[in-house]
């Protein structure tokens, strides 16, 4: 097979899987977008008039117009009214910006440099991170988030392949779908070599467009610090917790990469990826900072806006410990380490379900204890670490004993 074959048919495979994973999660599993019941929870309004969307008129989601907007218009445009239509139309863009944002990120994984295998690896890690794996069956809850990781995935390609005047607009449809995606035009102000009239048409334009925004949705307060800060600091072991599951066992290459960074270590910093790591812990501060100050750490979805930087970096990392993963795979003591402590990690599991122990308690928005769905993410991140921890370990110490 050639490799522009190898190409489209790894998105073939990437579009399939995430078809499959929309629609196991929200008819198989009885996500908010199975029934008009729990989609009309979802939207704030009534069964009977879900075009209503009345959480679209609240803050801080009246700030985000761009999918609402396009939901809407599609809807009034193109169907009589019904609440059939309307929810069908909401169903398509979901699918179709999800289809769009694990596309978009493929290209920008091809853009740093990765050969088709592992983009296609890349792309298969969004999509099995817990704010995509389980977005609309756990209360993630998405809405415009698919829009907001597709049009951060097409900027970030932008900036790496100099499509400038694309990224003015991607810049600007960014901050009307998520304000949090200013952290675009700060990775363009920053951390490119763009002419200089490039630089400030990318901050201005979507900063000014961003207040115009908030000037016409008349800008009213909606308790940020106690709603986000409060919240984190009276829940913290459940912060921490969610904090962890966003990107379960992604975080060990993650912070050794920000580490590797910092100490200058040359065998793991990668001259294909400048833009990449250079941003990467500013952009880190950044999105956390944010979290923890206006957003919550159990709404994985705000803190995901990560996932380049940290999918792209370990990629790095697992193309690193390739190697040694794979000679670790054909000696048997591998498998006596593994598999007495992937066991005990179930029974504990176990023991936490019959004597009905709470990790992060009810869900009020949807009515429903979510205990136990975490408890199965929490311990799968337990047992890929154990599995991949050997081959990390030996590639971390060579790391560092050659730098």
């Amino acid at each position: 097979m050639s490799l522009r074959n190898h190409h489209y048919f790894y998105l073939l495979l990437l579009c399939l899987l995430a078809v499959l994973i929309f629609f196991v999660n929200n008819f198989a599993l009885n996500g908010y977008l199975g029934n008009y019941e729990q989609f009309a929870l979802e939207l704030w309004t009534a069964p009977g008039n879900l075009a209503e969307w009345e959480s679209s008129h609240h803050p801080p989601y009246k700030y985000r117009f761009l999918f609402a907007a396009i939901v809407k218009g599609t809807y009034y445009a193109f169907f009589h009214p019904s609440n059939a239509a309307f929810y069908y139309t909401y169903l398509g863009y979901s699918l179709l910006f999800l289809l769009a944002s694990v596309v978009a990120f493929y290209y920008l994984v091809r853009a740093c440099r990765f050969d088709h295998s592992y983009a296609f690896f890349g792309s298969c890690i969004y999509l099995m991170c817990p704010a995509i794996l389980m977005a609309y069956t756990l209360p993630v809850h998405l809405k415009e988030d698919t829009l907001a990781f597709f049009l951060l995935s097409l900027g970030l390609l932008c900036i790496l392949k100099s499509w400038h005047l694309l990224f003015l607009v991607v810049a600007g449809l960014g901050v009307s779908c998520r304000e949090t995606l200013l952290i675009l035009p700060f990775v363009y102000l920053f951390f490119t070599e763009a002419d200089v009239r490039f630089k400030v048409l990318a901050v201005i334009l979507p900063f000014i467009g961003w207040v115009s925004l908030l000037y016409h949705a008349d800008f009213t307060g909606y308790g940020a610090l106690d709603m986000g800060m409060r919240y984190n600091l009276e829940n913290p072991l459940q912060s921490i917790f969610f904090l962890f599951v966003t990107f379960w066992f992604l975080w060990l290459p993650f912070v050794f990469q920000i580490v590797a960074g910092i100490f200058k270590w040359k065998q793991i910093s990668s001259p294909q990826l400048p833009l990449i790591e250079a941003s990467l812990p500013w952009v880190f501060l950044l999105v956390f900072s944010t979290t923890f100050l206006g957003g919550r750490f159990n709404e994985i979805r705000i803190m995901f806006l990560l996932f380049p930087w940290v999918v792209i970096v370990s990629l790095q990392f697992f193309k690193g410990i390739r190697s040694y993963f794979i000679e670790y795979l054909h000696k048997p003591a591998f498998y006596l380490y593994c598999i007495p402590i992937c066991v005990l990690i179930l029974w504990i599991g176990q023991r936490f379900l019959l004597n009905n122990v709470k990790l992060v308690g009810y869900d009020y928005a949807y009515g429903m204890d979510i205990s136990n769905q975490w408890l199965v993410v929490f311990l799968v991140t337990l047992m890929i670490y154990v599995v991949f921890l050997p081959a990390s370990i030996r590639y971390m110490s060579f790391t560092i004993k050659k730098r």
